[in-house]
Parts: structure tokens; sequence; C-alpha cells
């Protein structure tokens, strides 16, 4: 039994040198792909800078239009979501397939009504 613990232990070790330098092998690359991604961004926005300065008049009305379409467009989509979600619990309520805890709501809202 005790040879056994010392065995367990003794290939305990080597395994966790292997998790250690696995490790360190993968955060070593992480850490030079983090490098490469920030100068890449660096030099990009050095280059293009002087670009956005020139073309500014055009670029900033088309960044207006596109965000209020980016925006129209995602409220839009939110409403038809809202109204999709609605029309599912009416159709639920109305062939009696509500779910327990939402009967004694609708029963105050047709009271209510």
């Amino acid at each position: 039994m005790v040879d056994r613990q010392k065995a367990q232990e003794g290939a305990s070790l080597p395994h966790q040198v292997v998790k250690a330098a696995t490790a360190c092998a993968i955060a070593g690359t992480l850490l030079v792909l983090s490098d490469l991604t920030l100068m890449g961004t660096v030099i990009g926005v050095t280059i293009v800078s002087p670009l956005l300065v020139i073309f500014s008049p055009l670029l900033v009305p088309a960044a207006i239009v596109v965000f209020l379409l980016v925006a129209g467009l995602t409220l839009s989509w939110g409403i038809g979501a809202a109204a999709a979600s609605v029309m599912s619990g009416l159709y639920k309520c109305v062939k009696g397939k509500l779910e327990p805890q939402l009967r004694p709501q609708m029963e105050m809202i047709e009271i209510g009504l």
C-alpha cells in the first residue's frame, strides 16, 4: 500500500512538470500573438489616420446614415420579436396551454378588462 502511494507521488511530479511546461508554452504563444495584434493595430491606425482626416467630410455623414440605418433595423427587429412573443402568449392563453404561474395574472387582466 505504501509502495503504491510512493509510486503515485513519484509519477505525479513529472506529470506536473509537463503540465507546467505546456501551460507556459501556451501562455507565451498567446502573449506573442497579443503583441503582434497590438503592433498591427498601432501601425494600421498610424497609416489610416491621415486618410480619415482627408475624407472626414464624406465619412461623418456616411457614418451617421449607417448608424441610423442599423438603429432603425435593430429597433424594428426588437419590436417584431416582442410582438411575436405577445402573439405566442395570447395563442397559448386562448388554447388553454398557459403555464400555471401565469394564470392568476391573466385572471386579473380579464377582471380589469
